[in-house]
């Protein structure tokens, strides 16, 4: 039987590290070791692709980095694309792991990256074409959530948010904040000091401690830094003509008030957003609308830097009661634009569509007077708003290209150019879809800032190519794509396609195809696993919630001589899966991977679960979809006789381990369950601040964050307890804990986010009836479990948990779950080997 290209490219990868193949189960330890990619872009100039490589999971020097642990393993490489071959180190010296990818340069000739080692963030400056590194140790660069911490001013120049505290961003450090501050904290209390930490509300808002000041410095890459402004800054955009800088500053708390559900259409933040302009020659600072709150998420400057768009509201009033507002660069006078549009609004976090056409701003909206009116793109000239997009069927709230001529855009699989009078002209007669590019070296509000020119491919999956397009049209740079990889980038210098192929095993490739070569294959990781047994992937066809036509994935064991082996159903409500849903790799994934689940030897059931259009109780009939969607898995003919209906688990993880919570108390057809990080009692995870944010007052009031989640998350509560207390004790599953019949293993981490209560709960409920149940705690962690020591106890607990109350023996001489290296009872040495 011939191989696919991808198993091909695969193969062609092996040449990279030289590895051969001898068939054998995944294990935790390979679970363990796996490597992974981080991002990658390609230079301005076209020339250089540059990657993160990430090494071996279990070689890293410290795990209490929370969802970061993998990013401290990053090393950065370059292939030059005009002459593809391996990939080879950036940096000329190579200071270690935790390198990680910041902007290029206009021209390419520089690359700001970051390096995350122990408790310290720094900034260094790489010069592309010799690796030469200048490490700016005593510059610590924000790195915004939805924005940007840095950004050039020329090839020589750049401007960062610098945080005076010296402290890791956010997203580096929560994972370690509890073991810095607690022990601090407690030293306080012991020498007889105040250790506490106070929040306000109301008219106490303010008594919270502030976060840290940020500099606005610049520096010069031959000459001094400067200190161009100080405050809370969060984010930072500079203007085309790199004359000035809109900042964001951190204002006063936001407390939800009136009706509307926390995090609806009152938003996400847990404070205000005050504009600040600075004068990059002398300066000057300007506050536009000093009493706005603006929207975090939007930000965009006119092509010609006179005008800056943003999007504002007074205190208290929701999101889509606010106005656009076009503020003069040079004066900070602003005016409203777009009266009489509502802005289409996309919540958690609330985001807007709009951007320039030249110096006229474009919004993604409909008529304030007819609230059942579509969403189209609107002009909003001096005069009347121009709608753009009514001659389209469905209009991307996307844009893909914008100058004075147009926009460009997707509708119907199509790809349209829309010129200022509304006229529309279609660019492809294929279907066209962007690039997946994966998101780039902490740049945001891309979506709303779009290019004069974009990568698209054209045609469909097995005939694609690749074009740039621009206000001159569609340009074809590769005729047709290697089929069956993503595009993740491309070069018109090179006539390059930058592809990733991923196996169902996990071995990942990245290559360069030029013109109508073949691709090379430049970097690969996991080759070592050339060895390992990949998972079958079953389709499952079945109706969803609202009659739709749905598809679930199993994933199934080699076939065996025995018995089939039981199913585990790992459900998620809300989710659906259009393609097998891969597990993510490292920590973002342990707790979840399918891959050592089959290898142990089960088969694995994945349900699309949407919600139903109708809004009712989350897990109303849950118990009844998932076993139908077993039913189908089992009537299926190629998955007939792969396992065994009547032998089932569930496993699910976050708002999984609810969904599985859940299933028990309306069924007993599950013979085990396992929740990790669940919420069993919707009120206590309204009404409960993390212990990470419980010592991090400077990170906000984050009681938003909880009672939203649960208000108008997954959850879908809509209002707070004491006005849907019924509503909130029907959907909690711990208030039903005397039907669970299910013995049940729980799992979490004591810094989780979602609080280890929830868990707690649900055990407690189960002890006071003498139910079978476990509840294992791990220290240090958070919603995801990292450690290699907390993973392989995990694991090979779940295993044990789930073979016993599933009567799934261990074959003579097999290994014990999570521990692949141990003996057999004879004291001889065991290999993996599957169940029966």
């Amino acid at each position: 039987m011939s191989m696919s290209f991808p198993a091909r490219l695969a193969a062609l990868a092996l040449v990279l590290t030289g590895q051969s193949a001898v068939a054998r189960p995944f294990t935790i330890e390979d679970l363990l070791s796996q490597e992974s990619f981080g991002d990658l872009a390609v230079d301005p100039s076209g020339r250089w692709l540059v990657l993160e490589r990430r090494d071996r999971y279990d070689t890293a020097a410290r795990y209490d980095n929370d969802l970061e642990n993998s990013a401290s393993l990053s090393r950065l490489q370059v292939v030059d694309l005009l002459a593809p071959g391996p990939a080879r180190a950036l940096l000329a010296q190579d200071p270690g792991p935790g390198v990680q990818l910041g902007p290029f340069s206009p021209s390419g000739a520089h690359v700001a990256v970051f390096r995350q080692t122990g408790n310290a963030w720094t900034l260094g400056i790489v010069t592309v074409k010799t690796g030469a590194t200048r490490w700016y140790d005593d510059v610590t660069p924000e790195a915004p959530t939805y924005g940007r911490g840095l950004q050039w001013l020329t090839d020589d120049a750049l401007v960062v948010l610098h945080r005076t505290d010296r402290a890791q961003p956010w997203p580096v450090r929560i994972g370690k904040v509890s073991a810095q501050q607690l022990p601090r904290l407690w030293a306080d209390q012991a020498r007889g000091a105040p250790a506490r930490v106070v929040f306000g509300s109301g008219a106490y808002a303010g008594l919270r401690e502030r976060g840290p000041q940020r500099e606005l410095l610049r520096l010069d890459l031959s000459g001094p830094r400067r200190v161009l402004a100080r405050g809370e800054f969060t984010d930072l955009e500079v203007s085309p003509d790199r004359r000035r800088v809109a900042l964001f500053e951190v204002g006063e708390t936001v407390q939800a008030a009136g009706a509307g559900p926390v995090q609806g259409a009152l938003g996400i933040s847990t404070e205000a957003s005050h504009l600040r302009i600075v004068d990059l020659a002398d300066g000057g600072l300007a506050t536009p609308c000093s009493a706005c709150d603006h929207l975090p998420t939007f930000l965009s400057w006119s092509p010609d830097s006179t005008a800056l768009l943003t999007f504002a509201r007074d205190r208290d009033q929701p999101w889509p009661e606010g106005r656009l507002l076009r503020v003069d660069a040079s004066s900070g006078r602003f005016d409203v634009v777009g009266a009489g549009l509502h802005p289409r609004f996309f919540l958690r976090p609330e985001s807007i569509y709009a951007a320039w056409m030249g110096r006229v701003p474009v919004l993604f909206g409909r008529p304030a007077a007819d609230p059942a009116a579509r969403d189209d793109w609107y002009a909003l000239a001096n005069g009347a708003p121009v709608r753009l997009t009514a001659g389209l069927k469905a209009p991307s709230r996307t844009l893909r290209t914008a100058d004075a001529g147009g926009l460009v855009l997707l509708a119907d699989g199509a790809l349209w150019r829309i010129d200022p009078r509304g006229r529309a002209r279609r660019l492809s007669e294929a279907p066209a879809r962007p690039l997946r590019e994966p998101r780039v070296a902490r740049e945001g509000r891309l979506e709303n800032m779009p290019p004069t020119g974009a990568w698209m491919i054209v045609g469909d999956a097995s005939a694609g190519r690749l074009a740039w397009m621009d206000a001159g049209g569609l340009k074809t740079a590769i005729p047709r794509l290697a089929p069956g990889l993503a595009v993740v980038g491309g070069s018109r210098a090179a006539a390059a396609a930058i592809l990733r192929g991923r196996d169902p095993i996990g071995r990942e490739t990245i290559a360069v195809q030029r013109g109508a070569a073949s691709p090379i294959a430049v970097a690969a990781i996991n080759a070592a696993w050339a060895d390992l047994d990949a998972p079958e992937v079953r389709p499952i066809r079945h109706l969803g919630p609202d009659g739709q036509t749905l598809t679930s994935w199993l994933f199934l064991p080699p076939r065996g001589s025995g018995p089939p082996p039981p199913l585990i159903v790992r459900p998620y409500l809300g989710a659906s899966y259009a393609e097998p849903p891969w597990s993510l790799p490292g920590e973002r994934g342990f707790v979840v991977d399918i891959r050592p689940m089959v290898g142990h030897g089960y088969a694995v059931l994945i349900p699309s679960l949407p919600l139903a259009a109708a809004r009712t109780d989350p897990g109303r009939g849950l118990a009844d979809r998932l076993l139908a969607i077993v039913a189908a898995a089992a009537a299926d003919p190629s998955a007939s006789g792969r396992f065994d209906p009547e032998r089932l688990g569930l496993w699910g993880h976050s708002f999984g381990g609810y969904s599985v919570m859940t299933t028990i108390t309306q069924t007993d057809r599950f013979k085990a369950a396992v929740s990790i990080s669940g919420v069993s009692d919707f009120i206590s995870k309204w009404e409960t601040l993390a212990d990470v944010y419980r010592v991090t007052p400077g990170e906000g009031a984050m009681f938003n964050w909880s009672m939203g989640s649960i208000e108008s998350g997954q959850s879908e509560m809509y209002r707070p307890p004491w006005e849907a207390f019924d509503r909130y004790r029907r959907n909690s599953p711990v208030f039903a804990a005397d039907r669970i019949h299910t013995p049940l293993l729980l799992i979490h981490g004591d810094q989780d986010i979602v609080v280890v209560n929830q868990s707690e709960a649900m055990f407690a409920a189960l002890f006071r009836q003498r139910k079978d149940a476990q509840l294992a705690i791990y220290f240090g962690e958070g919603h995801g479990i990292g450690g290699p020591g907390n993973v392989r106890d995990l694991m090979g607990r779940m295993l044990d948990f789930l073979d016993a109350r599933l009567d799934f023996k261990l074959k003579p001489g097999a290994p014990r779950p999570g521990c692949p290296a141990c003996v057999s009872a004879s004291g001889a040495p065991t290999t993996p080997s599957r169940r029966e």
